[in-house]
C-alpha cells in the first residue's frame, strides 16, 4: 500500500512538473529596427532628376534575409527594416538627387526620371558581404513627353566585418550610395552626349527663358495707368 501511494505521489509530482514546463512563457526578444544612412547630395549640373517609388520582388520585405551556403536562406524575425527594400532606395535616391534651390516651373534645365525594380537585397553570411540588386530606367523628360535613354540593371555589394545588424545596415548603405552615383554618372553621360549632338540646346533653352521673363516684366511696366477721371 506505501508503494502504491508513492508511486502514486511521483505520478502527481511529474505531472505537475511536466505542465509548467509546457506552459511556461517563452523569452521575449526585443525586435530592432535598422535603416540606411543619410545620402550625400550629388546633383547633375544643370539637370533636374525626378526619382520614382521602385517596385520590389525580393523576399523578406521588412525582415533582413541571410543566405548561408549555395541555397540556404533564412528569414531573421527580430531584425527588421524599418521600410522595404523599395521604399528605403527610393527615399535614399530622392534625397540624394533634390534640389531645394529648384524653382518651380523652371524651363532652362534638363529633366530626367528613373524608375527601377529592386530584385537582390540579400546579406551573404558566407562571403561576408551584402548585395543590392536593381534594374532601372532612365526617361528624358521633354515637351510633355518621355524619350527612353537607358535601361540597364546592376548588382552592387560591399563587405561587412561583424554579423550583425548594424554592419549589414552600414554596408547596404554604401551599395545604395554606390547606386546613387551610379545614376549621376549615367545622366552625367547622356547629358555630355546630347550637348555634343546639340551644343546649341543648352544655350537656347537658357535664352528662350530670359526672353519670356523680359517679356513679362515689359508688359507689366508698359501698362497704361487707369484714367481716375473715367471712374468718377
Amino acid at each position: 500500500m506505501k508503494n502504491i501511494l508513492m508511486i502514486a505521489l511521483f505520478g502527481v509530482f511529474a505531472a505537475v512538473m511536466l505542465t509548467g514546463c509546457l506552459f511556461r512563457e517563452a523569452p521575449y526578444n526585443e525586435v530592432g529596427y535598422y535603416d540606411l544612412s543619410s545620402p550625400e547630395k550629388i546633383l547633375p549640373d544643370c539637370a533636374v532628376v525626378k526619382v520614382n517609388i521602385f517596385k520590389n520582388i525580393e523576399t523578406g520585405k521588412y525582415k533582413m534575409v541571410y543566405r548561408n551556403g549555395e541555397s540556404k536562406v533564412m528569414v531573421d524575425e527580430y531584425n527588421k527594416w524599418v521600410q522595404p527594400p523599395d521604399m528605403m532606395i527610393s527615399r535614399y535616391l530622392q534625397g540624394a538627387f533634390s534640389d531645394d534651390k529648384i524653382a518651380s516651373g523652371s524651363t532652362s534645365k534638363t529633366e530626367f526620371e528613373i524608375s527601377g525594380t529592386v530584385f537582390m537585397f540579400m546579406i551573404d553570411l558566407k562571403s561576408k558581404k551584402v548585395a543590392l540588386g536593381v534594374s532601372y530606367r532612365i526617361t528624358r523628360n521633354q515637351a510633355s513627353s518621355e524619350i527612353e535613354m537607358i535601361n540597364n540593371s546592376c548588382v552592387l555589394t560591399s563587405n561587412f566585418e561583424k554579423e550583425n545588424p548594424a554592419d549589414f545596415a552600414k554596408s547596404m548603405s554604401i551599395c545604395a550610395d554606390l547606386l546613387a552615383k551610379r545614376l549621376k554618372a549615367d545622366i552625367d553621360f547622356l547629358m555630355k552626349k546630347e550637348k555634343a549632338v546639340n551644343p546649341d540646346s543648352k544655350n537656347k533653352a537658357q535664352k528662350e527663358f530670359k526672353q519670356q521673363n523680359e517679356s513679362a516684366k515689359l508688359e507689366t511696366a508698359d501698362k497704361p495707368a487707369a484714367d481716375p477721371k473715367k471712374n468718377g
